[in-house]
Formats: C-alpha cells, structure tokens, sequence
C-alpha cells in the first residue's frame, strides 16, 4: 500500500479499519497538516515527520498585475499570497537515507501511515517531537537522523 492511509480503532464494536487518503477531499475540513510514519516493511525501520497540506507561496505580480493595482502610498505591491495544495500526494519525506533506499528498492516495501491529522503550524511541530520521542528515533531502527535539528543520532551511539 504506497497510498497514505490511516488506522482507526473502534472502541464500541472493539475492531480497526483503515481510511485511505488519494485526495484533499478525504481530510476533514480547516486542517493543517499531518504527522506521518514511513515503515519499510521488511525492516521495520521508519522515518516519523510533519506535512502540511496547503502551503503559502509569494507570487511575483507581472508589469499588467501591478498596473491593474490601486494607486497608494508607500511601497509597490510587487507580490501577493497564494494558498496552493502542497505535494503530499507523493511525498516520501525528506531524509536522504528513507529516500535512497526507497529508489534502491523500490516504493512498494515502503508504507506511508497517518498517525495524526492537525490544525495549525505549532500543533504540527509540537507533535513532530511528541511522536518521534514516543518511538524514541534517534535510538532505534530509525531512518530519522536529528530532532528539531538540536538533537543527532551520533549524540545517542554508546560504544
């Protein structure tokens, strides 16, 4: 399954189902973004990391864009904000090692689980670190090679 899906459990009828995610349609609505685990299947290494889905970009106006503007004091408008839909659909994180292995062996040993969708910036860093100190990255079988960048895996190698 190279889809991203998530697991829910059911506490009343005390059984798991799967939702798989092809589209933005399938996110519930105002959310931000999500933290995601990549497992290779036959090693049980992962890689735990945020996406957001919409991203915000400054578009540079064109000459006919800013001719079209209000005439106003101050500064030139030159760029304006634009809200896209990020590349989520295809993204395999960013660690050099999940992303050489996966091309070395191909996308199809690799699943891409939803652990948790949010709704803003900071609750997507905050649980960032949340659940790759739960599954404890730096020690383990781990694709992930730092911590908010404050915190390497060579910090944590004992001989």
């Amino acid at each position: 399954m190279s889809n991203w899906y998530q697991i829910f459990y059911d506490e009343i009828y005390n059984n798991e189902y799967i939702k798989e995610f092809t589209t933005i349609n399938d996110f519930p609505e105002n959310i931000f973004g999500f933290i995601y685990c990549i497992r290779n299947k036959e090693t049980n290494k992962i890689y735990v990391g945020k996406k957001q889905i919409m991203s915000n970009i400054n578009k540079k106006l064109g000459k006919k864009e800013i001719a079209l503007l209000p005439i106003q004091r101050g500064r030139k408008v030159t760029k304006k904000k634009i809200t896209k839909e990020s590349d989520w659909v295809n993204y395999w994180g960013s660690s050099k090692p999940l992303l050489k292995e996966i091309n070395e062996i191909g996308k199809d040993k690799f699943e891409r689980e939803i652990l948790l969708i949010v709704n803003t910036k900071k609750e997507l860093t905050y649980w960032e670190l949340a659940y790759q100190i739960k599954y404890d990255v730096l020690r383990v079988n781990s694709f992930n090679e730092s911590v908010l960048g404050r915190y390497f895996t060579k910090d944590f190698k004992y001989d």
